[in-house]
């Protein structure tokens, strides 16, 4: 995918990051959080007894998606609501001659498919971040087949942290996605969670590697060569970017008081 200058200019900043390359790994947990989520879903052991259909809310640039349907026997569908995202998710795709996959731009508040269409339903880093997070679950319960499982894995706000802390925290989170975010604390996704009616729901809670990104070096080469570049190149990228810069350097500084008071779940249960 090429953009011109004036293209790159007019992307937000999440398009943006999609657009070099900065997207490609799993955030809250990094790999390690993903890898235990795939398992917790039961995908290893489900897609051997038979071939499932598993929906992927906000796959972004397709990366988990096309693994899971690279190992697994499994249909699998990646959604995300940033045209962007999806059509490198589908050059991803391509590159890897991979036809169990697909990718579509879709909202996550209102999936376009039937009810009861999945056997497994799962989102990364996405529900922490919308306002209406009983909707989405609503969503995602909604095309789940009954005793299909759902999860998801996102971050939480650690029980007494102040409430200047909280304030940056949800400030840094705004800046950086461009839209007003307020993350939970434990308690609360719990009670939230509870309400779904969900059977055997299971939450594992993690305190250490909430942003752990897992690049090759390579890939983090890549697109800071990119970044830099577009920086230099492109004012309205500049004006974008500069301001969040310092804010983004707080989330992977681990002595910072945003990383020491976030850490991230897991959740599973089944329809």
């Amino acid at each position: 995918m090429k953009l011109t200058r004036k293209e790159v200019g007019e992307l937000g900043l999440y398009d943006f990051q999609s657009y070099i390359g900065a997207m490609n790994q799993p955030t809250f947990g990094g790999r390690h959080g993903t890898l235990n989520l795939i398992k917790n879903l039961g995908i290893p052991e489900k897609s051997l007894q038979k071939k499932i259909s598993i929906l992927e809310i906000a796959c972004s640039t397709g990366y988990n998606t096309c693994e899971i349907a690279q190992k697994y026997n499994c249909d699998i569908i990646g959604i995300d609501i940033s045209e962007i995202s999806i059509v490198l998710a589908r050059e991803r795709k391509k590159k890897l001659h991979l036809d169990n996959c697909e990718f579509k731009i879709a909202d996550a508040m209102n999936l376009p498919f039937d009810d009861n269409t999945f056997d497994i339903v799962f989102a990364e880093a996405i529900i922490a971040l919308l306002p209406e997070k009983g909707k989405i679950l609503h969503e995602i319960m909604r095309v789940t087949k009954p005793g299909g499982c759902v999860g998801t894995l996102e971050a939480f706000i650690r029980s007494g942290t102040s409430e200047e802390i909280l304030m940056e925290i949800n400030n840094v989170m705004t800046t950086v996605m461009g839209f007003p975010i307020a993350i939970k604390n434990l308690d609360a996704w719990k009670e939230l969670f509870a309400e779904t009616k969900l059977k055997n729901i299971q939450i594992q809670d993690y305190y250490d590697s909430v942003f752990d990104r897992s690049y090759k070096f390579w890939e983090t080469l890549s697109f800071s060569m990119k970044l830099i570049y577009y920086l230099i190149t492109n004012k309205k990228i500049r004006q974008k970017i500069m301001p969040t810069m310092k804010l983004a350097r707080k989330m992977i500084n681990k002595n910072s008081p945003i990383i020491r008071n976030l850490g991230y779940f897991i959740f599973t249960g089944e329809k």
